[in-house]
């Protein structure tokens, strides 16, 4: 748990940090540090790295209106959402898939975009103990995968590992190709060890209730929460009406140039001098 010591040691580490926004919620920054299991030298470094990335990869973080076509349109193409009930452990149950199997209707990026929207609409109202992931990979060909570039995947994987305080607790693939298996070894170049002992690759739902109860999943999966389609609906909907909030936050940014010696985050092991991601070597 964050206690007002904590949060007053955040708050007073930010306030030496000139690069940095300083208008943030103890609400705000108490959900940090509970992302972050109470660890401040932790937390200062995903703080420091949630407000970097928006100056450093724009393609995710600028021009976020939930209202544009290209939102609009991802938003019928594939669904995420945020189950309403809570595992028996307490933990958030997000689940992501394909709404319509045509790959023309797919983009990598606008789906990207659209996730750390959500994340970060989540971040700015819910406390969370930790999440499961739940990704059913049905219908999903090869015309998909192709939009996740190495280059495109490297930058998200370091936006969502590093720059937030999200807590994964498992992660969940349903419905997967014959190739799964391969993908998952073409994964663990980008994703952090501990991140690749929690994923669970089912070869059917049924599986999946070992780990998640039944009855808080949708009603295409044998649960009784609702409609995948509605529920993603129900969250479009709360992006668009969150469209001022999200043109406010992205004026929260880091300014790299005011960067100071003490800061948390060595950049150089991210970007490079220019402020632009290394280019990532694959064997």
């Amino acid at each position: 748990m964050a206690t007002a010591a904590d949060v007053q040691h955040l708050r007073e580490w930010i306030s030496k940090q000139p690069h940095l926004p300083h208008d943030a919620d103890d609400a705000f920054l108490e959900r940090f540090l509970l992302g972050c299991k109470g660890r401040l030298s932790r937390c200062k470094e995903v703080l420091d790295m949630y407000y970097t990335v928006r100056a450093t990869v724009p393609e995710f973080f600028r021009n976020r209106d939930p209202t544009s076509p290209e939102i609009r349109d991802i938003a019928k193409a594939a669904f995420l959402v945020t189950l309403p009930r809570l595992t028996p452990a307490g933990h958030h149950v997000t689940m992501q898939g394909l709404l319509d199997a045509d790959p023309r209707r797919f983009s990598a990026l606008a789906y990207m975009r659209r996730l750390f929207m959500r994340m970060d609409a989540f971040l700015a109202t819910e406390v969370c103990a930790g999440t499961a992931v739940v990704v059913d990979l049905a219908g999903a060909t090869f015309g998909h995968a192709a939009g996740f570039a190495p280059s495109l995947l490297r930058r998200f994987l370091v936006c969502a590992q590093d720059a937030w305080p999200s807590r994964i607790r498992e992660f969940h693939i349903i419905n997967g190709p014959p190739l799964a298996d391969k993908i998952l070894e073409l994964a663990k170049h980008y994703v952090k060890e501990k991140t690749i002992s929690k994923i669970h690759v089912h070869k059917s739902v049924e599986t999946l209730y070992a780990f998640i109860p039944r009855e808080i999943l949708p009603f295409e999966y044998g649960g009784k929460c609702g409609h995948v389609k509605d529920l993603n609906d129900a969250a479009q909907q709360q992006l668009e009406q969150s469209k001022e909030w999200f043109a406010e936050e992205e004026k929260k940014l880091s300014y790299l140039p005011m960067r100071v010696n003490d800061c948390a985050v060595d950049l150089d092991s991210y970007f490079g001098l220019n402020g632009s991601f290394r280019t990532l070597a694959i064997d």
